[in-house]
């Protein structure tokens, strides 16, 4: 099943020695892990289509003015020419 970890997936050791990672799962998602085994938290509740909170509006990137930096995949636009 593939899961969403967000732009930065973070692990982190619980105090116990356990590792957790947050995940945007739906509830049938995080039933799906507690049948496999996982333990599963829920932090957050959210309609499935509610946007993230974190998802900015607008042009960051200022048209091309201001580069990108860090990971990531560049997408091409199925009409745009040489794609």
């Amino acid at each position: 099943m593939p899961l969403d970890f967000g732009c930065r997936p973070v692990v982190t050791e619980e105090p116990d020695g356990t590792l957790s990672v947050g995940v945007f799962v739906t509830e049938g998602q995080a039933e799906s892990l507690r049948n496999e085994g996982y333990e599963v938290s829920i932090r957050e509740m959210r309609a499935e289509n509610e946007p993230r909170p974190e998802v900015g509006e607008g042009d960051r990137f200022q048209g091309g003015r201001i580069p990108l930096e860090g990971l990531g995949v560049k997408v091409h636009d199925e009409e745009e020419p040489g794609a």
